[in-house]
C-alpha cells in the first residue's frame, strides 16, 4: 500500500464553504438569489454588511446545488407572489401604460391637424416610447429607418402579436 503524498503548501484544495459562510447567512444568500440578485451583488452585500468574502462561484452554489433547491423554490415563490402586489412589475401593465402614452401623443397631433410622424419632436417622443416598449418586450420591437430617396417617413416594425396585444392598427395610412 502506498501512502498518498502530503499536499504541497502551494496547492489549492476545494474551498471549505462550511467554515467560510456562517450558518445564519446561508439561507439569506439563497433568498437573495431567489429574488433575482446577481451573484456579484450578493458578494458585495456579504462583504459590506457581514465582512464575508466569497467568490461568485461559491455564491451560485446556493442557487444551483440540489441541497438548496427546496429553499430556493420556496423563496422564489414567495417573492413572485409578493410581486403581484406591485403594479410596476407587470409587463402588461407597463406596456398598456406606454400604449396609452402613444395613443395620447397621436391624438394630440391629430387634433391639431397633423401627424406625429410629420413632426420631428413628435416622432422623437414616439420613438422614445417605442424604445421603452422594446426594452419591456426584450427587443421584439424593431425600429428601422428605411427611408427611400423621396420618402421622409421612417418605418417602425412591430411584430403582429405585439401589435395585436397593444391594439395597434395595421393600416399604414393610420400613421401618416
Amino acid at each position: 500500500m502506498s501512502k498518498s503524498k502530503p499536499k504541497e503548501s502551494g496547492s489549492v484544495g476545494k474551498a471549505d464553504r462550511s467554515r467560510k459562510v456562517p450558518e445564519k447567512l446561508k439561507p439569506l444568500i439563497c433568498q437573495r438569489l431567489a429574488e433575482y440578485w446577481r451573484p456579484c451583488e450578493v458578494v458585495a452585500w456579504l462583504d459590506s454588511e457581514h465582512s464575508v468574502t466569497l467568490s461568485e462561484n461559491t455564491v451560485t452554489h446556493y442557487r444551483d446545488h440540489p441541497r438548496w433547491q427546496d429553499s430556493f423554490q420556496m423563496f422564489r415563490s414567495a417573492y413572485l407572489s409578493d410581486l403581484q402586489e406591485v403594479a410596476g412589475h407587470s409587463i402588461r401593465w407597463r406596456l398598456e401604460r406606454l400604449q396609452r402614452r402613444l395613443d395620447q401623443l397621436e391624438r394630440s397631433y391629430s387634433a391639431s391637424g397633423g401627424s406625429v410622424f410629420n413632426s420631428a419632436d413628435g416622432f422623437r417622443e414616439y420613438r422614445e416610447i417605442l424604445a421603452q416598449m422594446q426594452k419591456e418586450c426584450g427587443d421584439r420591437i424593431a425600429i428601422h429607418d428605411m427611408r427611400g430617396a423621396d420618402d421622409d417617413d421612417p418605418v417602425v416594425i412591430v411584430p403582429q402579436d405585439i401589435a395585436d396585444a397593444l391594439g395597434m392598427s395595421d393600416d399604414p395610412e393610420d400613421y401618416r
